[in-house]
Parts: C-alpha cells; structure tokens; sequence
C-alpha cells in the first residue's frame, strides 16, 4: 500500500514538526535548543503516543502565531480546529482571552491558594455525593479517583516545584512584552491545573504539552541570548535524565527505536 499507519504517522510528525519550527522561529529562539528539550520531554509521550492530541497543540501553536500577528479571528479559527481534533483544546480558549493582560505575582499566588482551598471543599463534597446533581459529575469523579490521586509522587512534587520557580523567575526578571505575557500566563495556567485541580493529573499532562513548549522558547532563547555556560548544564542534564525515564518506562518500550530488533539480534541467547 501507498499509504498505511506508518506513513500516516510520518506525515503527522511532519506537520508537527513543520509547526515548531514556525512557532519556535517566531518567538525568536534556537530551534536546535527547543527541540533538544521538546525530544526529551515530550516527544515520546506526546507525537508518539497521543497522535490526535498531538496535532490539536500544533494547531493551537499556530493560534498563539496567529495571536501574535494581531489575526485574532484567524486565532479562534485555529482554536476551532483544534477542538475538532481534541475536545479539550476548548480549556485553552480562556487562556488566549488573558494574553493580552497582565498579570501580578501577589494575585498569581493568592488565586492559586484560594483556589486550592475551593477546589478541596468541592472534591469533599463530591466524593460525599452532594455534587452528583452537576454535569459531568461522573466524568470529573473518574478522573478523580482517590486510586489515581490517592499519593503525589516525589517526581510529581519536584516538578511542581520546577514550574513555580520558573514562574518566580518570569514574574521577577523579565519585562511586560507580549512574549513574557504569554509565558507568564501559560506556566500560571499549569501551575492552576497543578496545584488548585491537583485531583486531575490527566488534565494538567495535557496543558503542560503546550506550557512546557512555550517554557522552552524562553528558556533556549534566554541561554543563547545571555550564553550562559552554568545554564546550559542544568537545563541539559535535567533533560536527559527525563528523556532516560521515558526511555527505561516499560509503557514506552515500543517507541524505543529498533530496539525490538536489537534486543532480538544481540541478546536472543540469553534468555
């Protein structure tokens, strides 16, 4: 055949590989740098195990272009499509409303603590069956089952420490342009799925797909600009360690290239 799920997979990373490019070179950063940490952290869990979702970022990446551009019908448009292609692309409309402003660290931190406190109460009522009458109520208690969200992980707490020192980092040592808004609001946007709906790991993955794209423009372009040597090394080696945890994930073994083959080849006698 001219066409199969392998090609199909091949035009797909195409496409989202052609609209990293764009964007990346749009926000003015190295895209040897962004792509060394999209590889890293998410191109295993991303372009190769959710196809669908993976094309609605590269769409709502070309929204953010189009932002940018000052286009903003054609910003909704992307918007549109991505939703065609993931339902949950819709989280992000609010997201692109917000570009435009400001944003303050004392109020940044205040909403995340309030709503921490909300979202408790109301994951209290929930399970005690007083919010059963809602939309939704029994899509949002699956995804917050107490078997999923029972423990944080220390990788997961780590993480989240990560982002708010990155955000600490954006909201003291950048000025207001555009770009520094829209960076500033994407990491407060993870860290809100983070820490106040902590309950939906599922949820936060998906918006830390587009955050984490948006945190390594800034952060390759940062290095490169300043040509610090002492950031480089950090950045590079938190990097592989992630990419070292993907590959050693037995749920991504079959995206480990040829190593089926290899395993086969070199180890067959060893069984």
């Amino acid at each position: 055949l001219l066409f199969d799920f392998q090609t199909f997979l091949l035009l797909v990373a195409a496409f989202n590989g052609l609209v990293l490019f764009r964007f990346v070179k749009a926000w003015g950063s190295s895209f040897v740098g962004v792509a060394a940490i999209y590889y890293a952290w998410l191109y295993l869990a991303t372009q190769m195990a959710t196809t669908r979702y993976s094309i609605a970022i590269s769409f709502i990446l070309l929204a953010l272009l189009a932002f940018f551009e000052g286009k903003r019908w054609l910003t909704y448009v992307f918007l549109l499509i991505a939703t065609g292609f993931h339902v949950f692309s819709i989280a992000f409309f609010p997201l692109f409303f917000f570009f435009g402003r400001g944003l303050s660290l004392r109020w940044a931190l205040t909403f995340l603590i309030a709503g921490s406190v909300v979202a408790s109460l109301i994951l209290f009522a929930m399970g005690a069956g007083y919010l059963s009458w809602m939309p939704f109520s029994e899509k949002i208690a699956f995804y917050a089952d107490t078997g999923t969200v029972g423990s944080i992980s220390a990788g997961s707490l780590a993480y989240v420490a990560l982002n708010l020192v990155f955000f600490f980092w954006l909201m003291t040592r950048f000025g207001d342009d555009a770009r520094t808004r829209v960076a500033r609001w994407s990491v407060f946007y993870l860290l809100l799925f983070q820490i106040v709906l902590w309950m939906l790991p599922v949820f936060w993955g998906r918006v830390q797909i587009f955050s984490l794209t948006v945190q390594a423009c800034v952060l390759s372009n940062y290095l490169i600009r300043n040509r610090s040597v002492l950031g480089v090394i950090p950045a590079g080696a938190l990097s592989l360690a992630m990419l070292i945890k993907f590959v050693a994930d037995p749920a991504f073994v079959s995206y480990v290239p040829y190593q089926s083959y290899w395993v086969d080849k070199l180890l067959a006698d060893t069984a």
